[in-house]
């Protein structure tokens, strides 16, 4: 809230009527006019410390910020499970779902494919024009097959898989250089 609806929510005091705040003693119980007064004080001290707690917090926030050194390159993982391709015009196809975040796609995983050969990501860039990743290299893992990129990638590419035989309910795994932070393990 602003200074303006702070003032709105105080009871207003008008002279002579309700501008003599008689505070309790051990004999008598006050007035209204102190119990407004001390309204009116209360709602002073919240505005105030909230906006000392607003500015206090800025100032953590930007000496955090500038002590957070530079964002180096990251390996993330982004997982698409439950993956079926099916039969578009002629080409086993199925839209994984698009690309997370911005980068360089470095490898793509599967866990477990009908045919290592003749197997293809696709991705469909602003215009609407669909490419193919080129990959480095191809070759079977313990989980599966595992193919090496170094493909840039926008966000909110989409991303598809193309491939030479009807695969069901696979798992592809997507590994993006991006610019990041490495996760911070404690010692210990």
């Amino acid at each position: 809230m602003n200074e303006i609806e702070y003032e709105l929510i105080k009871v207003k005091i008008f002279t002579d009527i309700n501008d003599n705040p008689i505070a309790p003693s051990e004999t008598s119980g006050g007035n209204i006019s102190h119990f407004y007064s001390q309204f009116n004080q209360l709602i002073n001290l919240v505005f105030r410390d909230l906006n000392n707690l607003e500015e206090a917090i800025e100032a953590i926030n930007s000496r955090i910020q500038i002590q957070l050194p530079p964002p180096s390159l990251v390996i993330e993982e982004f997982i698409f499970a439950n993956v079926t391709t099916s039969d578009v015009n002629g080409n086993n196809r199925a839209t994984l779902g698009t690309i997370p975040k911005s980068g360089k796609v470095t490898r793509i995983t599967i866990d477990g494919i009908n045919n290592e050969n003749d197997n293809y990501f696709i991705v469909i860039d602003s215009s609407g024009s669909e490419y193919f990743l080129f990959e480095w290299s191809r070759h079977t893992i313990t989980e599966g097959f595992e193919w090496t990129f170094d493909e840039p990638v926008t966000a909110g590419q989409e991303f598809i898989i193309q491939t030479s035989a009807i695969e069901t309910n696979r798992t592809v795994k997507l590994y993006l250089e991006v610019e990041g932070y490495s996760p911070i393990i404690p010692n210990g």
